[in-house]
């Protein structure tokens, strides 16, 4: 196996989630209800620089006849500007239940722009430690809430189904239930969960795509799911289950 080199996105490969609009020591600013790390500008310096047509043709986007790119995330489709570096999601402009998610995916959505590489998904499904040799993706600020998700939804697989589904996920075999989300075009997550009984407690498995570091960078895979993650859990206050 060869290595895959890890490329990171945000400053100095550590991110730092903000629920306010104070810059963190300098290295995030808030700014068109997002949350924009300093390297911001190198994204934006490399979009700018590339052709829209293909950046479009490798990321899954379309072009707009107002010079725009649009790109799909999850079941909503958003809006950037690169001439004035803006990215702002069609229709509200607040994400149900989960407005940290309406912070930080304008970012990532650049970061994808600028780093997908031509040619489709593979859709050869591994856990995300597999993507690179020798490093867990998901360890320290990057740990996912998997927990969250059992807790919420271990021994409701309708109300799992539902609410992945109201995110524009849609079922996929595996376990108990199992849904597949494309948190961008070639970026899909596949969310395996198995229910608790009274013999063995609930166990949630997530699986990305091999090729996803050709298309977004180490740190921002997991950032951005950790993030639908919490989004997902926040499904299950925003409706009753079905338990």
């Amino acid at each position: 196996m060869t290595d895959t080199k890890i490329n990171l996105c945000y400053p100095c490969g550590f991110f730092r989630p903000t629920d306010t609009e104070d810059p963190i020591a300098g290295e995030f600013e808030f700014r068109d209800g997002a949350v924009w790390p300093k390297t911001a500008v190198v994204f934006w310096d490399k979009l700018n620089a590339l052709e829209k047509n293909e950046v479009c043709a490798s990321s899954g986007g379309t072009l707009a006849e107002d010079g725009s790119i649009q790109i799909e995330s999850l079941n909503e489709n958003w809006k950037i500007d690169a001439a004035r570096e803006t990215v702002l999601k069609s229709g509200p402009q607040r994400a149900e239940g989960c407005a940290d998610w309406d912070r930080q995916i304008p970012f990532l959505i650049l970061v994808y722009l600028v780093s997908a590489q031509s040619g489709p998904a593979s859709y050869d499904m591994v856990l995300p430690r597999d993507l690179f040799k020798g490093f867990d993706l998901f360890r320290n600020s990057l740990d996912m809430d998997i927990q969250g998700i059992v807790k919420a939804f271990g021994h409701d697989g309708e109300g799992f189904l539902n609410a992945a589904t109201r995110l524009g996920g849609h079922r996929i075999q595996g376990g108990d239930v199992a849904v597949r989300f494309h948190i961008f075009p070639k970026f899909p997550v596949d969310y395996i969960l198995w229910l608790g009984d009274e013999e063995f407690p609930a166990s949630l498995t997530i699986l990305v795509d091999r090729s996803t570091p050709q298309h977004v960078t180490g740190d921002a895979i997991g950032v951005a799911v950790n993030l639908l993650c919490r989004r997902l859990c926040s499904q299950a206050i925003a409706a009753p289950s079905s338990a």
